[in-house]
């Protein structure tokens, strides 16, 4: 126990707060060692299309969708009915607006891949079209493997605001440098098209994104959090609670019965895969589940990690920033990414912390 407390001291100390490390101002971020997409596609994909004739949506939207993948290697072919065909598109009015589309995966019954667009709650400010290709844009790179990235990562089409409802203006260029970056970091094994090897990189020839910790003074969201955890992890689960009150949370120790987030460790042989963590709904308290050989400060950043996501962060692209949000913790503390991504957060997505 000793040991645990020592740990997590040493990185409170490592991370005090230091007013003047802030978020830089958001721009496109310059990277000169970016290779040109046109000279070096990792490969070739042919996604082959199924459009039907009913749909109340814009063919031209999605084939200037697709366009924007014409020099990584990506194109769109659409077939007739009764062809086969890779993936269908369709319309539908009958889901939240929480959602703007979704990706159904195949099923024997329906052996390709579904991309659904919600018509019905459409941002006015702008034409349904210029809102049904972006959209379009970011489920094929879905599709293909691609996450999203923050805002303040960079604008693009794979930009997270992509599929929230901001009303602003259409984003229509072409794909921007982070679009490349992520495409270039891209999920091979999720991807529903192409090759699920890896290929050959051609990313920016960068050094490790530094940590930089940093505490926010000018948010204060007023959240009480009740936390419980069993003894063998009571610890790291405050201090991963306690690193989130800058941003105004209280944490409150509380008995099982009471809590709002109950820690948990899985048994001793899940060692495997010592970094699994996760979090999900159970009797409408939320549950965070660790590895039984995650101990100190591991066990601490994992946990704030996940209370993180219960608060409705998304991940930061590794590319991006280093962070405690970054899909595996790429930091001991709360930096500057994890403050951007604060002001980004969907709480819609994940809690009821509003």
């Amino acid at each position: 126990m000793r040991t645990v407390c020592l740990y997590l001291c040493l990185a409170a100390f490592a991370c005090s707060p230091n007013p003047d490390q802030l978020p830089p101002d958001v721009t496109e971020p310059d990277y000169p060692n970016l290779c040109d997409p046109d000279q070096n596609p990792q490969e070739q994909i042919n996604i082959r299309y199924l459009w039907v004739p009913e749909n109340r949506l814009h063919e031209g939207a999605f084939t200037e969708a697709c366009a924007y993948f014409k020099n990584l290697g990506v194109t769109c072919t659409k077939v007739l009915a009764g062809n086969r065909f890779d993936l269908f598109v369709a319309n539908s009015s009958y889901f939240y607006c929480s959602q703007n589309a979704f990706i159904d995966e195949p099923d024997k019954w329906h052996p390709y891949y579904s991309v659904t667009i919600n018509n019905t709650c459409m941002p006015q400010n702008y034409q349904s079209y210029d809102w049904q290709r972006e959209v379009f844009a970011k489920k094929i790179g879905e599709l293909l493997g691609v996450g999203g990235y923050p805002g303040f990562c960079g604008a693009g089409n794979f930009a997270n605001y992509v599929d929230r409802w901001w009303f602003r203006e259409p984003y229509d260029g072409p794909l921007t440098a982070s679009d490349e970056l992520a495409w270039y970091h891209r999920d091979r094994s999720l991807s529903a098209f192409g090759s699920k090897e890896f290929g050959p990189y051609c990313g920016p020839d960068t050094d490790a994104v530094p940590t930089v910790c940093a505490t926010p003074t000018d948010v204060d969201d007023s959240f009480v959090m009740k936390i419980y955890a069993p003894p063998d992890v009571w610890e790291e689960a405050l201090f991963a609670c306690n690193m989130w009150t800058v941003f105004g949370i209280t944490c409150l120790s509380s008995d099982e019965k009471s809590a709002d987030i109950i820690v948990t460790k899985n048994n001793s042989g899940d060692c495997a895969k010592p970094g699994m963590t996760e979090f999900s709904l159970v009797s409408f308290r939320w549950v965070i589940s660790i590895s039984g050989c995650l101990s100190g400060t591991d066990a601490a950043m994992r946990i704030s990690h996940q209370i993180g996501h219960i608060f409705g962060l998304p991940h930061i692209p590794e590319w991006c920033a280093a962070g405690i949000m970054n899909n595996t913790p790429g930091a001991t503390c709360l930096t500057w990414a994890d403050y951007g991504i604060w002001h980004e957060r969907l709480p819609d997505l994940y809690s009821t912390y509003e």
